[in-house]
């Protein structure tokens, strides 16, 4: 005889370049985090916090929330289930989904989110690796000294003589490309050519303490 259970799973979300967790005051494992809100109150939370997630990504889907549009990435790793919950409009959607279609969908992967400050200005994201090897971005191709940048497989691009205006409305033709590329056809991605092996080089200058 099948049971029919009730499936609880962890729900976890990125924030402020870690993998967080709302938790309660008396969890052994609670982080205290004071977040001041925009008329000028406070609001303390406690949260586990943790540098990455790793395991089997078997589920890529846009939610509409109370917090806005939302994407939801299910991992599995053994008998544990995860949910991790990014922002849409968000730097941590856009690299996770540039780098996707790049992973082995049958092997663990490690999501490991960073942001920090370099040359006045805040970079965010996320990096994949799998078999400790770096995962590059499918639809960009970074030249040797990472001052230019081909886009491949048809991602929309900046170019130069763009005002911010244009940057906008790029930025939105980006992520209906990946919503249509990526998240509509997981795990089936539609590739322009095989799929190479990762070489463990970089594809972008981003100092990241790892």
């Amino acid at each position: 005889m099948g049971l029919i259970t009730n499936e609880s799973y962890d729900y976890w979300r990125i924030s402020d370049g870690m993998v967080r967790k709302t938790t309660t005051e008396d969890d052994p494992l609670a982080i205290k985090r004071v977040l001041k809100k925009d008329d000028g109150s406070e609001k303390t939370m406690y949260e586990q916090v943790n540098k990455g997630i790793s395991g089997v990504v078997d589920t890529v889907e846009i939610r509409e929330g109370k917090y806005g549009r939302q994407l939801y990435i299910g991992i599995t790793d053994g008998a544990e289930r995860f949910f991790l919950q990014v922002p849409w409009e968000s730097p941590y959607s856009r690299t996770f989904l540039e780098r996707l279609p790049a992973v082995d969908m049958s092997k663990d992967v490690s999501i490991m989110p960073y942001s920090f400050e370099k040359d006045g200005k805040r970079r965010s994201g996320v990096a994949l690796y799998q078999d400790e090897v770096k995962i590059g971005s499918y639809y960009k191709e970074y030249s040797e000294d990472f001052t230019s940048t081909k886009h491949l497989h048809g991602y929309p691009q900046m170019t130069d003589g763009m005002d911010s205006d244009d940057y906008k409305i790029v930025g939105v033709q980006q992520m209906k490309f990946l919503k249509e590329k990526v998240v509509d056809q997981f795990p089936f991605f539609e590739k322009d050519e095989p799929k190479k092996e990762p070489t463990g080089k970089s594809d972008k200058k981003d100092d990241l303490p790892w």
